[in-house]
């Protein structure tokens, strides 16, 4: 049986969510995860330094966050696939 194409899939998707979530927080400053809401203020963090944004933003950031902590792993933990020879 072929591996197909869907392991090499998982781990595409996987690399480039990472890589675009760290693409965003490196621009704007930080994510939400390292950020915190006052006084109806959003502001994402990054090292200690804190950079105001939207509401909307905030919340992208904070599901951007979270789906990296399913896809990284899932492109982490994809089985190499078995070839038969001989």
């Amino acid at each position: 049986m072929k591996p197909g194409w869907l392991p090499y899939g998982i781990v595409a998707i996987g690399f480039t969510n990472f890589f675009a979530f760290a693409a965003v927080a490196i621009v704007k400053g930080g994510d939400a995860l390292n950020g915190y809401t006052a006084n109806g203020l959003y502001f994402v963090g990054e090292h200690g330094r804190f950079t105001q944004v939207t509401k909307a933003f905030f919340m992208y950031s904070q599901w951007h966050a979270y789906s990296v902590f399913v896809t990284h792993p899932a492109a982490m933990t994809r089985r190499k696939p078995k070839i038969a020879t001989g």
